[in-house]
């Protein structure tokens, strides 16, 4: 009897028990499958293999073209397998990785690491992690990065650690059943592109019943997800490939370390749907060395161009308008950027969307100061895109890898877009910083003033404060808020924004945050709250030392990157302490999370 845990008309996954085989034959997995069906004649197609002695998830399709697309997912590594082993003695390292060379003796159908490569030798690698330990023997998970679970056998018991009764490779006297189990598979759904997740556990008889914890009923999950291609040249999104549930407990353990010395850390509030949230979105330009158009992203840590046309994460109406713009260029005779020769017009398309009110802004950031038939050319794109507000043109003319230069040229439109926000209207001139994730840029504010517990009598320093968002938004639960940022253009529309808003005890000054603080410290300013929001290298000492000495009731301290956040809570912890730490998702299936800390002062 073979226990199926789900099917439907492309897909079953079952639990295939120890002894059976994973290929079409007398006694193995498909026949076992018809039988359960009740039909012999039933398409059922192995997709991938499992040891006899081992057991656990197995997936099989229904059809050839649907074991055709699982098995390209297997060959590019998107299709994720792991294993439950038990084994003898225990890894010297809580988790690590094994790269080894096996041979293969057919004659004793027995395989054996070797030192150098030769006929009939594969690299064989694989990843794990110590769950627990227990009675001389030790639980771990296992991840291949190469071959099939026989490698697992013979890389463990190369280094005197047998899997627990895998009387082949060194534990003849334990009773039972090898101890390795196919614990959890995660791919894509052949023909509708779900994101499948199944994990099961194994049974409750030894050696599984020495770890409770991982022994016990099998459990399944599906959940959606948007599969891209780009993902590992690109690398913008390294958790893009799997649950969003998944890349939230990553980020949340990687806070926990970082953070939790100084309190502990509340789980990450997610985003309700975490795709196409990019406001912003920039495609670069360039040629290959033979002359063609390339459009796309950087590739990580390369300045190489990755052809991208699509993008799970960014706005829809952002990539449509790019796209267009791409399909103009022929018509239109504007050559690409050439970096390697200089020649060349257009090297960036920037398009900025407000998910509040859908009005757009595009910048064409080019080489040069104009270009020929500018006319037709932004007649066509305000027709073709009524939501389109602003059409700028930006020169930058440096070899730099800096997108845009310092000088700006209105083609069409109004200067600014605008976006809503905590009931408040904020304008997005093309230079100033704003959130990229609009949509989520309400919980994060939200947050940090509900951190900040205002009764309407604090006077507010908001630092690092760009176009005056957290401020305006602060600003009828305080006597005062003022904003103090160094970008000329944000300071601008910071004003503008207080003033269209009705907003009359908010004001904003250009200044480096941390030269202001100097001179605030000097004149012993009074101060009962400061919002902190700094770039993502975090503050300077400067800055917060000044704070010290100025020492306020509260700090709301909104950081984008923990190791920095971790960085001055030290620093900042000589006279304060840190009462919470409420992590935001603005950058779902990134590395990437924002954090809000509240800070008060040591009595």
């Amino acid at each position: 009897m073979v226990d199926i845990i789900y099917r439907d008309n492309e897909i079953i996954v079952c639990i295939k028990p120890a002894g059976a085989l994973s290929t079409d034959e007398e006694g193995g997995m498909p026949q076992l499958i018809r039988k359960e069906l009740g039909d012999e004649d039933a398409s059922v197609h192995t997709v991938h293999r499992l040891d006899r002695a081992v057991s656990g998830l197995m997936v099989f399709a229904l059809s050839s073209e649907s074991a055709a697309k699982l098995g390209k997912q297997i060959a590019d590594r998107s299709f994720s397998k792991e294993y439950l082993a038990v084994v003898h003695g225990c890894p010297e390292e809580s988790s690590g990785r094994f790269d080894d060379l096996l041979f293969r003796d057919s004659s004793k159908n027995m395989s054996y690491v070797v030192k150098r490569m030769r006929k009939g030798v594969k690299d064989a690698s694989l990843e794990y992690s110590l769950l627990g330990s227990c009675e001389g023997l030790s639980l771990v998970k296992i991840r291949l990065l190469t071959g099939r679970t026989h490698q697992i056998r013979v890389q463990f018991s190369s280094r005197q650690m047998p899997l627990y009764a895998d009387k082949k490779y060194g534990a003849a006297s334990d009773p039972g059943e090898i101890a390795l189990w196919s614990h959890s598979l995660a791919f894509s759904h052949p023909a509708t592109g779900e994101k499948m997740e199944f994990s099961a556990l194994p049974g409750k008889e030894k050696p599984w019943s020495l770890f409770p914890e991982y022994a016990g009923e099998r459990e399944m999950k599906s959940v959606r997800t948007e599969h891209c291609p780009h993902w590992k040249e690109c690398g913008a999104c390294s958790h893009i490939n799997e649950a969003y549930e998944a890349s939230l407990e990553v980020r949340q353990a990687r806070l926990e370390a970082l953070l939790g010395d100084f309190c502990s850390v509340s789980p990450i509030i997610p985003m309700e749907d975490p795709y196409h949230y990019r406001g912003k979105v920039v495609t670069s330009l360039g040629t290959d060395k033979k002359g063609r158009t390339l459009s796309g992203l950087y590739e990580a840590e390369s300045h190489r161009i990755v052809n991208v046309d699509s993008c799970p994460l960014e706005d829809r109406g952002c990539r449509e308008l790019i796209n267009y713009v791409l399909s103009m260029l022929p018509r239109y005779k504007l050559l690409p950027y050439d970096e390697r020769s200089g020649k060349g017009f257009l090297r960036h398309i920037m398009a900025r969307r407000s998910a509040s009110t859908g009005q757009m802004m595009l910048i064409l950031v080019a080489a040069e100061e104009s270009f020929k038939a500018q006319k037709p050319f932004v007649k066509e794109l305000r027709e073709k895109f009524p939501d389109l507000a602003s059409i700028y043109l930006n020169v930058n003319s440096r070899f730099t890898p800096v997108v845009l230069g310092k000088n700006y040229r209105l083609l069409s439109g109004r200067e600014y877009i605008e976006d809503e926000l905590l009931g408040f209207t904020f304008r997005l001139s093309p230079g100033a910083f704003y959130q990229v994730n609009t949509r989520q840029t309400e919980i994060l504010y939200k947050t940090a003033i509900e951190l900040a517990d205002l009764k309407g009598e604090e006077k507010i320093l908001d630092a690092y404060c760009g176009t005056g968002t957290i401020g305006i938004c602060a600003s009828k639960q305080a006597e005062s808020v003022l904003g103090v940022e160094l970008n000329g253009a944000a300071v601008k529309d910071a004003i503008a924004n207080a003033r269209a808003n009705g907003v009359k005890n908010c004001f904003f000054k250009e200044a480096d945050a941390g030269e202001f603080m100097k001179l605030c410290a000097s004149k012993k300013e009074k101060l009962d709250l400061v919002f902190m929001d700094p770039p993502r290298s975090g503050s300077d000492s400067s800055f917060l030392q000044s704070l010290l000495k100025l020492s306020p009731e509260k700090i709301v301290y909104v950081s984008c990157c923990p190791e920095t956040l971790a960085r001055d809570l030290e620093i900042l912890s000589k006279k304060y302490r840190v009462k919470k730490i409420q992590p935001v998702d603005m950058f779902p299936f990134t590395e990437h999370v924002e954090s809000v800390a509240l800070l008060r002062r040591q009595v």
